[in-house]
């Protein structure tokens, strides 16, 4: 009789681990910055949930890069999801910083996660510890900056920045982090059909933000001259 119950049992089990180990299709893998083809994106409630085995390629919008550097990347959906894993990384331009340059000068762009080193030109100094930016999903973690040896205790003492104030019709070009150092810098950029008027880049001075610039639409602006010329 223990037999049977032993053997019962193994085959309980048995069964359990197969169901467990049965694959599962794949549903639409929603890529943050990122698309499938055209085909795929129209016809997704005919396409998906995929079976295992299936495949479909993926591009990244402006701004943002595949993982492997290619335009597209296939992903296969396997027993555990898509394989690999869909992403889209943040691309960091590597503009050379005002009397400075990045170390791999070849290396025109960075991806999120990488770490980039840049060198001063003589009389000046890295602004970070040891000359290292790191790319984040929010743009470089802090500009590249280099600073006249000369004004560098004047910088210890200077008070930090929060954020860069938002402008209506506008955004904080690469996003912003929570705390910025005197002499930091951002650059605005605007919506579409808006034109940025004043200085396109405000700095941290001891605290404070200089004036940000306003974003006026085209629109807008060609309506008020139909109303003058009516009133003339």
């Amino acid at each position: 009789l223990w037999r049977v119950r032993l053997l019962t049992g193994f085959l309980l089990v048995s069964i359990k681990s197969e169901v467990g180990n049965i694959e599962k299709p794949c549903d639409y893998p929603a890529i943050e910055n990122g698309k499938l083809s055209e085909s795929l994106e129209y016809h997704k409630n005919y396409y998906f949930p995929a079976s295992v085995g299936q495949h479909v390629d993926y591009h990244c919008v402006d701004g943002y890069s595949t993982p492997s550097g290619y335009h597209w990347v296939r992903i296969v959906c396997s027993g555990r999801g898509w394989f690999p894993e869909p992403k889209c990384l943040k691309i960091c331009n590597a503009r050379q910083p005002e009397n400075g340059y990045f170390s791999q000068s070849w290396k025109k762009a960075y991806k999120e996660g990488e770490r980039a080193k840049y060198v001063c030109n003589t009389d000046y100094q890295t602004e970070h510890e040891g000359g290292e930016v790191t790319c984040t999903k929010n743009g470089w973690s802090s500009p590249p900056r280099c600073i006249r040896q000369s004004e560098c205790a004047t910088d210890m003492t200077a008070r930090d920045c929060e954020p860069p104030p938002e402008i209506a019709n506008g955004s904080i070009a690469g996003g912003s982090v929570q705390q910025y150092r005197h002499g930091d810098r951002k650059q605005y950029e605007c919506n579409t059909e808006f034109k940025l008027v004043g200085s396109q880049e405000i700095e941290c001075i001891d605290g404070q933000w200089s004036s940000p610039p306003s974003c006026i639409g085209y629109l807008s602006n060609t309506n008020h001259l139909k109303y003058i010329i009516a009133i003339v």
